[in-house]
Order: structure tokens, then C-alpha cells, then sequence
């Protein structure tokens, strides 16, 4: 049994459209404060280069982090 299917975001547009609205929606998303950007990592001699990062609650037992199960 696999995840129901959530369609497309703005299923109506053209794949131009589409894209032009994501672009102007993580702008805003960023203009807001509520994204924000880092630089592009780079390696010195043109290796990959992965990050991530967790989210993590301090509770007074302890810290819990969100994004892992």
C-alpha cells in the first residue's frame, strides 16, 4: 500500500508556469524569513560535497530530534 496521490502543485499550469510560480513562491518564502538561503557548498578538488540538517526540540529530559524516526 503505497501514499495516496497528492497531484501536482498547480496542476492547471504548464510546466513554465509551474515553474515560475514555485520561483516567485520560494522568493516571498524567503523575503519573509521563513526559508532562508546558504551558499552553495564547493570542494576544493571538485568532490561531491552532502549536508543536512536536523531539527531538534530541547525538552528539559533532554534534546529530541524532529526529523528522524
Amino acid at each position: 500500500m503505497g501514499l495516496p496521490d497528492a497531484g501536482k502543485p498547480f496542476p492547471e499550469a504548464d510546466e513554465a508556469s509551474r515553474q515560475s510560480k514555485w520561483n516567485a513562491l520560494v522568493k516571498k518564502l524567503i523575503s519573509i524569513r521563513f526559508l532562508e538561503t546558504y551558499h552553495v557548498l564547493a570542494c576544493a578538488d571538485g568532490g561531491n560535497i552532502c549536508q543536512f540538517e536536523h531539527t531538534v526540540y530541547v525538552t528539559d529530559g533532554g534534546p529530541e530530534i524532529l526529523t528522524v524516526e
